[in-house]
């Protein structure tokens, strides 16, 4: 049987060591116009706020373009983003932002999976990692998805956050190999996540500038009703 904490480790070494060298930083710019349409949408529905970046990662030729929005959930959102041409190069710019109308669980130490046990599910629509897995006919498990581990804890201008990785791509599913920030607001659950790995000259982003980059999003992030 394959182990999950095993699998895990090798996923997260592989981002490690194609990040570990780089000295690059990541430029934060104004939102997009694709970003602004997307949070007006959904808040055109009136369901709950929507939490909208007021920064975002921009490169000389960026043109951020939607991959994927779940818009009209009563009880949940999600938008997928990618910048192909101002980050041509591995995730092509990859950023997910969305929201649930319950809180998130905000539980964990570093290391550990979330969510916990015991703690609060999120919405099962929401493309956020967890362990997916399959039963073989020989007796071992095929692992389709593993879970996001805890990072650590923050504060989002005062609010109590947590950062979590996901293991990389195929086992962290849409979030593979992002940095991803949970937090609450007015009774409700906000997350974004974040990939950009490699930046627009073909240089690695190391995890280190990444987690600093998604944490600055976060906190630029204002609700729209």
């Amino acid at each position: 049987m394959i182990s999950v904490a095993s699998s895990f480790a090798f996923a997260l070494s592989g981002v490690a060591a194609r990040t570990r060298t780089s000295h690059a930083s990541i430029t934060l710019g104004r939102t997009p116009a694709a970003v602004l349409h997307v949070c007006t949408e959904r808040a055109h529905m009136q369901k709950f706020p929507v939490a909208c970046p007021t920064r975002y990662p921009q490169a000389p030729r960026s043109q951020v373009a939607s991959s994927g929005v779940v818009l009209r959930g009563p009880s949940f959102y999600w938008a997928s983003f990618n910048d192909a041409t101002g980050f041509p190069d591995g995730d092509r710019g990859h950023l997910i932002l969305g929201g649930q109308r319950l809180p998130f669980s905000l539980t964990g130490t570093p290391g550990e999976t979330w969510p916990r046990p015991g703690q609060p599910r999120f919405v099962q629509q929401l493309p956020l990692p967890r362990l997916l897995t399959t039963p073989m006919q020989n007796g071992k498990t095929y692992i389709g998805q593993l879970p996001a581990r805890v990072v650590r804890h923050d504060r989002l201008n005062g609010t109590p956050a947590l950062m979590l990785v996901a293991p990389a791509y195929p086992e962290g599913g849409l979030n593979g190999g992002h940095l991803i920030i949970l937090w609450n607001t007015r009774g409700h659950g906000y997350f974004l996540s974040l990939h950009f790995a490699v930046s627009p000259t073909g240089a690695g982003y190391s995890e280190s500038e990444r987690l600093l980059t998604a944490i600055a999003i976060a906190k630029s992030c204002r609700l729209v009703e």
